[in-house]
């Protein structure tokens, strides 16, 4: 209650204070007497919550020369007020119990069995806030906490008639129907204070599991926030797109371990009460980034695995249309050329590479890409096998100048690449020379140019090399120079040699 409610009810005292005065010297005694109880209560109530207040005294004063007044002219036997002891204030706001009288016990029996209506009315008046507060202080205990305030305020309402009754009507407060009352108004102070007491506790308590929680969640978030985005940890984030190499997806898998041993260990630590928001936050960022983190390493395995499967299938899918040659012996089939052989061994070496630390050797994908590659290989040498009986040299057609010399030249070619081979037969395969006339740059800063004139003349050559025939495609050059002559003859040969069978070689 602040200082200017105590002053509203200082005006309302004096003000009540005159009235009843008025009342007296109007003869209205008894309506001025009824009038001074509800003034005591004005002044109890200043009492109670300021019991310094400087305008207290003369209140008290004031009241007790109107009512010793008032009690000459009912007959009524002079009372000293009581005057309050100083009240401490504190939170709990701890309710009196009523005063006792220090009145000698009036025992006649008439007192006993017929109370006075003042009395009466009082206990009436007491009986609607008493039952109020027993009814707060006996309901739900989880729920009690938020209507202690109102209990009290009923119990105050309570023991104000109480007090007022005992000031005015002590020879009765002996009574069994008064003592009942005034028993009940310690019971439901007692019972009060307990609850009061026990929502207390309870109160620190909370505070202190919160205080805890919100110590171990903060423990928590500074755990997880090296792993998030933005952490400041690089060596922690998960990947969350697509990776390569071994190094980095092995990173990948342990960080993996790593962070669900983090989110693990949330769980198993049951926190006391409510996580914090951060803590909250924190820890959906960490399940949401190892939910990523995990899909971007399988895909990322998944990935490597299909891009060595795909050019595999896409060759077993031309192997499986080129079938004409099974019929027509004079067709050669297609088979899987040297650059394609090293394009698949390059990318089954980046899978292996991960096996078995990354890929497990039971992985179904790559079951599924060495049986590809099985069956490619087998098909491949199927038609490898055929490849030479449909293998022919392309008839000799060049009927020019020195065909000695360039058929020597041909076979030298061969022999510089593989020096243990026996020249079988060399064609000349085209009907005259293919000329090159251009200017071109001579140098990588392209500042000299000069006019080249080349002639080139295709060959084939047949060479013994062990028990096998090979057939090479080779290109005899010549340059004719400024003067209208030519260089040395010079070429080179084709990668990817064929075998022949010798049979299949001209007479």
């Amino acid at each position: 209650m602040s200082e200017s409610d105590i002053k509203t009810i200082e005006r309302k005292i004096n003000t009540d204070l005159r009235k009843a005065q008025n009342n007296m010297f109007s003869g209205k005694n008894e309506e001025a007497y009824t009038m001074i109880e509800e003034i005591w209560k004005d002044i109890e109530t200043i009492q109670k919550t300021d019991p310094n207040y400087r305008n207290l005294t003369s209140l008290e004063q004031k009241y007790k020369r109107l009512k010793q007044n008032l009690d000459k002219k009912l007959g009524k036997v002079t009372q000293k007020p009581k005057t309050p002891r100083p009240i401490t204030r504190t939170s709990s706001r701890t309710i009196r119990s009523p005063p006792t009288s220090s009145k000698p016990v009036n025992n006649q029996r008439s007192d006993e069995d017929k109370l006075p209506s003042g009395v009466t009315k009082r206990l009436r008046d007491i009986e609607p806030p008493l039952s109020h507060a027993e009814h707060i202080l006996n309901s739900n205990q989880d729920e009690i906490s938020t209507k202690l305030e109102n209990a009290r305020y009923q119990l105050q309402s309570a023991t104000g008639i109480f007090s007022s009754l005992n000031r005015m009507y002590s020879n009765h407060i002996n009574h069994p129907d008064v003592k009942a009352i005034k028993d009940r108004i310690t019971n439901i102070s007692e019972k009060l204070d307990i609850l009061s007491q026990q929502v207390q506790a309870e109160k620190e308590q909370a505070e202190k599991e919160k205080k805890k929680t919100e110590k171990i969640s903060q423990e928590y978030v500074e755990k997880i926030r090296p792993y998030l985005l933005g952490g400041g940890v690089r060596e922690k984030q998960l990947n969350l797109s697509q990776m390569r190499g071994k190094a980095v997806l092995i990173h990948q898998k342990e960080l993996i371990k790593e962070t669900k041993q983090v989110s693990q260990s949330l769980k198993l630590n049951n926190l006391p009460g409510t996580k914090t928001y951060d803590m909250e936050e924190a820890e959906k960022k960490l399940i949401q980034m190892i939910k990523d983190g995990e899909e971007a390493y399988h895909l990322s395995i998944k990935n490597i695995i299909t891009e060595a499967i795909t050019p595999i299938e896409q060759k077993l899918d031309l192997f499986a249309k080129d079938n004409a040659w099974h019929q027509d012996r004079t067709l050669r089939p297609n088979w899987l050329y040297q650059q394609e052989k090293n394009s698949i061994a390059n990318k089954m070496k980046q899978v292996y590479e991960l096996v078995p630390d990354i890929i497990a050797k039971n992985n179904e994908d790559l079951n599924y890409l060495e049986n590809k590659l099985r069956q490619l290989e087998k098909e491949n040498q199927e038609r490898l096998d055929i490849l030479p009986k449909r293998t022919f040299m392309v008839p000799e057609i060049y009927q020019g100048e020195n065909i000695k010399a360039l058929k020597t030249k041909a076979g030298e070619l061969v022999k510089e690449k593989e020096p243990t081979a026996n020249i079988l037969r060399v064609h000349l395969i085209r009907s005259d020379w293919r000329i090159e006339d251009v200017e071109e740059f001579t140098d990588t800063s392209r500042t000299k140019i000069r006019h080249r004139i080349t002639y080139n003349l295709p060959t084939q050559v047949a060479a013994q090399i062990g028990d096998k025939v090979i057939l090479y495609n080779a290109h005899i050059s010549k340059n004719k120079l400024s003067d209208g002559s030519f260089s040395n003859l010079y070429g080179n040969l084709e990668d990817y040699p064929h075998i022949i069978a010798k049979e299949n070689l001209p007479n």
